[in-house]
């Protein structure tokens, strides 16, 4: 049962925050126009969201990577570095939807 559950942290690790980013990069083509005519962050708190998920899977494959050794080391610390550099791009975008309220033309 541990293999199977060591899997599948790596797995969420590595393409749980690119999926997550993909999404959200997806979501800013949309909900721009939404936020501009309510005056909502939602935006905003998409991304935040997505930020947060993508913290929390690569510090939980980072812990993963520091219990167990041997055959899950590269591969948990492969999804840990992916799962920081999306965070680093979900920060970004994060950042961005609060500077930026969609209105701007």
């Amino acid at each position: 049962m541990t293999h199977r559950r060591n899997t599948a942290l790596i797995n969420l690790g590595l393409w749980g925050p690119p999926l997550l980013w993909a999404t959200s990069l997806q979501l800013s083509e949309v909900l721009p126009y939404l936020d501009c005519a309510q005056g909502s962050h939602s935006l905003a708190w998409a991304s935040l969201a997505a930020l947060v998920f993508a913290v929390v899977a690569g510090v939980m494959v980072r812990r993963l990577t520091r219990r167990e050794g041997g055959e899950y080391s590269f591969l948990a610390a492969l999804s840990a570095l992916s799962s920081a550099v999306f965070a680093f791009a979900l920060a970004l975008q994060v950042t961005a939807t609060w500077i930026l309220t969609g209105c701007e033309r």
